[in-house]
């Protein structure tokens, strides 16, 4: 009877796991893989899903929409997946006209290039322009707008001399007179020109204080002004008139 009891109350042994479990999951695994890796070859493959249209947005007054389509579309050689967007803004950018370019994907076959031209608001030395931002940029000679002012001063010094001359033009304005020069010397002394008036000598120190004495003048002395060549303001409390043909110097 014991040997009865022992035998009921003995433990069933766990059945023995089947491999075949494990084989079916290691090969779901690796068809899973298989897949992966042949949508991902698919996606890549330039002749799938190629580029279909391309978008060139913008406000151009010295750009071509046509011929930045052109640009882009030569770039646009890959499929949606693969196509160079880096690539493509650099094209775009080589242009000196361009101020920045945004390249964007649209799902499934299309891409949207936005382009932002320079704004040129004056000449810089001889041969650059200057855009809003006091950045100086190099274009053709041709397309150079007309009418612009010209500013002029040593490399690094662009938005230092465009502050300058939107300072003076805010200055002036009132007068009715249009500042169409402003210059920084390599000696950092200040003069500006008026269009179709008389050349202003600053110098170095305490420009404004010395334009500001000029203005506070002018009512008194515009017409003589006016008719001068050259002002130079480098004195304690006054400045001086030159007769016209006289040249001036750079002291200050």
């Amino acid at each position: 009877m014991m040997t009865v009891g022992r035998a009921r109350n003995r433990r069933k042994e766990p059945a023995r796991q089947r491999p075949w479990g494990l084989y079916a999951g290691g090969v779901l695994a690796t068809c899973a893989l298989l897949l992966a890796a042949y949508a991902v070859h698919w996606m890549l493959n330039p002749h799938n899903m190629p580029i279909r249209s391309v978008r060139v947005d913008g406000e151009f007054r010295h750009l071509s929409a046509e011929r930045l389509h052109q640009v882009v579309a030569a770039e646009a050689t890959g499929g949606f997946f693969n196509v160079n967007v880096q690539d493509i803004r650099a094209a775009v950018m080589a242009d000196p006209w361009v101020r920045d370019v945004a390249v964007r994907r649209i799902w499934p076959d299309q891409l949207r290039v936005t382009v932002i031209e320079q704004r040129a608001i004056a000449y810089w030395r001889d041969d650059s322009l200057l855009n809003d931002r006091g950045q100086a940029f190099h274009a053709p000679r041709g397309t150079f707008p007309h009418g612009l002012v010209q500013l002029h001063g040593p490399n690094g010094t662009e938005l230092q001399v465009l502050s300058r001359y939107r300072q003076l033009a805010n200055w002036f304005r009132p007068l009715g007179l249009r500042v169409g020069r402003v210059e920084l010397s390599d000696r950092r002394a200040w003069s500006f020109s008026i269009d179709g008036g008389f050349h202003v000598v600053v110098g170095r120190a305490d420009f404004e204080g010395r334009v500001k004495r000029l203005l506070a003048t002018f009512p008194r002395v515009g017409d003589r002004l006016q008719q001068s060549e050259v002002v130079d303001l480098r004195y304690t409390n006054g400045f001086a008139i030159r007769p016209r043909g006289t040249a001036d110097d750079d002291a200050g």
